[in-house]
């Protein structure tokens, strides 16, 4: 069983950053499941994701949250989290192509789609991994750093995991759409922090 280890303190968003990308490259992916002339489904309602040819590159689907209507937190001086994330994404996605990593994106523009569609297009791609970025916000200007969220198929793990897990599960009601199920259930969460660094954008 895998634990984790306190950090040393991070100079900057880019190394925090570059720290949670090495962490999910690290920790490799699972293998998936074998080909059936049907698609099958989940307990959540979604298909299982197309099976991949041998020797193929692994596919990190990258989301980046909100887009459209659904703007997510709003900085300071105005800058919303819906474009921030969208830039993070993007930069993500370069890294991972040049380490030989096939990453594709949800979103490449200003849309609002639904927690459960997004599942689904990682799905159809055949993701071996999904990974939702977000730039939270926060009453108190001195946070810093990331959390990192892990899906669970067994349920919330902690009272706090269930909160985030409800949270993020009403996150469609804002453009006044209902799943048809319950998409989003995080097990366990972790937070990896940093010194606060002056931004001109936030």
């Amino acid at each position: 069983m895998s634990t984790f280890k306190p950090l040393k303190i991070l100079a900057s968003r880019r190394q925090v950053l570059k720290a949670g990308l090495a962490a999910v490259t690290l920790s490799g992916i699972a293998s998936q499941a074998s080909a059936k002339e049907q698609p099958l489904t989940t307990s959540n309602g979604h298909r299982k994701p197309a099976a991949k040819k041998a020797g193929a590159k692994r596919v990190v689907m990258l989301d980046p949250g909100h887009g459209g209507i659904d703007t997510g937190a709003i900085g300071h001086n105005g800058s919303k989290e819906k474009h921030v994330v969208l830039a993070i994404a993007k930069t993500v996605r370069s890294i991972l192509r040049s380490n030989g990593i096939d990453a594709r994106l949800t979103r490449t523009g200003d849309t609002f789609i639904p927690l459960y569609d997004r599942v689904e297009i990682a799905h159809q791609h055949g993701a071996d991994l999904f990974m939702s970025i977000h730039a939270d916000g926060f009453t108190n200007p001195s946070a810093a750093g990331a959390s990192v969220f892990a899906l669970s198929n067994r349920g919330a793990s902690s009272a706090m995991a269930k909160y985030l897990s409800d949270r993020e599960n009403r996150a469609d009601e804002v453009a006044g759409k209902k799943p048809p199920r319950k998409t989003i259930c995080y097990s366990r969460c972790c937070s990896i922090w940093s010194r606060r660094t002056p931004s001109k954008t936030a």
